[in-house]
């Protein structure tokens, strides 16, 4: 499964939240903030005079959640300055609401420091205590969030009495798995395996509530999604304890809800069984992960101990993987066949890092990955060793061009931004070039993000010489093996280098 970030800025928490004409949630009809996206979404001509006298009632409203949606709705049809003048009109009108609350969060989060953070909290909580708003929808994740970042920074320094304390003190029970497990991968990293199991074990116990239920909204499928990984987590665990019995319990739990290929379910399955000595059995189940292209180094490392355990030795090892890459790639490059598309590339300008004028236009004649990308986004990090390989792989190739494009940011101002980005990349010793795709001052759009029609990241795009967008992709899967081959066929195919 391949993770991505969704778009975000202030629509992000706002239309996740349900009112009422009445400012309460209602489960039987649309909400206003329902219809005020309906509309700003919609083709229909007539769709805007209505939202338009819809947001002028809303944003001269009593209620701040009605304000809000006029606020957010502005922001949608991309009226900035609306936007942004209703913002400031919130603030003022309601200097204890949740605007104000929300926007205060951020001392928190950006506060360095266990205790210096648990301080800022508390002053926080005190202007903004949880009694005196409405738990409308889950509006009191905000101070879960809160919470959770304070476990963590206290699990971080080892801390473990008051990362528990912190972690206990969520109230959006949906929302407490992704805090359990966070810490669990904080302890197992500092080598508290039982620690870890229990964080992790808690996990799994909460996403199985969810998991089961039917009819569920969107906070308690966020909840139920965790739960498979969670069951392999919690099993690996277990292992590394050396409870293999009860690992057993869990992992063949896993096994049992397993839909669909799942690489690091096998691979901590395969451990098992390799445990039980059904090296067989390990070998099959590896197999078909290494010949479909979804191995990874661990994985590949457990396959080839039962490749000897079957086979008797690794003698035909090296013939054996060289015939898998050449199927991996023909498989491979059969599915670009169905994928590839040929569509003209929007031309765009930006600036670099370093404050240079890059232009698309100036590079036609080459092959172009853009890659969309930001400092927050979880899944584009993780993909950058993987690109800086692939950036590696072309670094002598003239015709072949890429271009890393920050985007969405969430920092204040450009300049913060672009500081940031150029940190992470030099900090990381990437070898790419970074496009900054910064918000447009009247509309408050990320222009070339939008004109891509972007709505996950990471997002990579591979334009031809002639300047059409060949091949699209969204997400990483982590798979390293089939990601270099699946991206390099792409250049080769745009490039018209591809000879098979």
């Amino acid at each position: 499964m391949k993770s991505i970030c969704k778009l975000p800025g202030i629509l992000a928490v706002a239309l996740s939240l349900g009112f009422a004409a009445n400012g309460q949630k209602t489960a039987a009809r649309e909400t206003t903030f329902d219809v005020v996206r309906r509309l700003a979404m919609s083709k229909d001509e007539t769709a805007k005079d209505s939202l338009l006298a819809m947001l002028d009632t809303l944003q001269n409203s009593a209620l701040e959640a009605h304000m809000i949606a006029a606020r957010n709705g502005y922001y949608m049809i991309k009226q900035k300055a609306k936007s942004d003048s209703l913002d400031a009109e919130i603030k003022t009108k309601f200097p204890l609401g949740a605007t104000v609350r929300d926007a205060e969060e951020e001392k928190v989060y950006k506060t360095v420091g266990a205790g210096a953070k648990e301080k800022a909290y508390y002053a926080w909580v005190k202007k903004f205590p949880p009694s005196h708003f409405p738990d409308v929808d889950h509006d009191h994740i905000v101070y879960d969030y809160a919470r959770v970042g304070i476990a963590q920074a206290f699990a971080d320094t080892g801390n473990v009495a008051k990362a528990e304390y912190w972690i206990n003190q969520c109230e959006e029970d949906f929302w407490k798995g992704n805090g359990y497990g966070g810490l669990s991968n904080t302890f197992e990293k500092q080598g508290n395996l039982p620690l870890a199991a229990k964080y992790e074990k808690l996990a799994v116990d909460n996403a199985a509530k969810y998991y089961a239920m039917k009819n569920a909204d969107n906070a308690e499928k966020f909840a139920a999604s965790g739960y498979l990984g969670g069951l392999t987590h919690y099993a690996d665990l277990l292992m590394k304890e050396k409870k293999w019995a009860e690992a057993a319990i869990w992992v063949n739990k896993a096994i049992g809800l397993q839909k669909e290929p799942n690489p690091n379910l096998d691979f901590v399955y395969s451990k098992l069984l390799m445990r039980q000595k059904k090296y067989k059995d390990a070998y099959e189940r590896l197999a078909k992960d290494v010949e479909a292209g979804h191995g990874f180094p661990e994985l590949i490392d457990s396959f080839k101990v039962a490749y000897e355990k079957v086979n008797g030795s690794l003698a035909g090892y090296d013939k054996y993987a060289a015939s898998i890459h050449t199927i991996v790639a023909k498989n491979i490059h059969q599915q670009l066949l169905k994928e590839e598309l040929k569509l003209p590339a929007t031309d765009f300008t930006l600036t670099d890092v370093d404050g240079n004028t890059v232009s698309l236009a100036d590079y036609r004649g080459k092959t172009i990955i853009l890659d969309f990308w930001a400092t927050w986004c979880g899944p584009c990090k993780a993909s950058f060793p993987l690109m800086a390989r692939t950036v590696e792989k072309y670094k002598s190739d003239t015709t072949v061009k890429f271009f890393f494009i920050h985007t969405w940011e969430r920092d204040s101002t450009t300049a913060l931004a672009t500081k940031n980005a150029r940190d992470y990349i030099e900090s990381h010793h990437y070898p790419f070039e970074v496009l900054m795709d910064t918000k447009d001052a009247v509309t408050g759009e990320n222009k070339v993000v939008t004109a891509y029609k972007v709505s996950g990241i990471p997002t990579k795009f591979v334009i031809d010489k002639a300047g059409n967008i060949r091949f699209r992709f969204t997400g990483f899967s982590g798979e390293d093996e089939a990601a270099v081959e699946e991206l390099s066929d792409m250049i080769s195919m745009a490039s018209g280098s591809d000879t098979r």
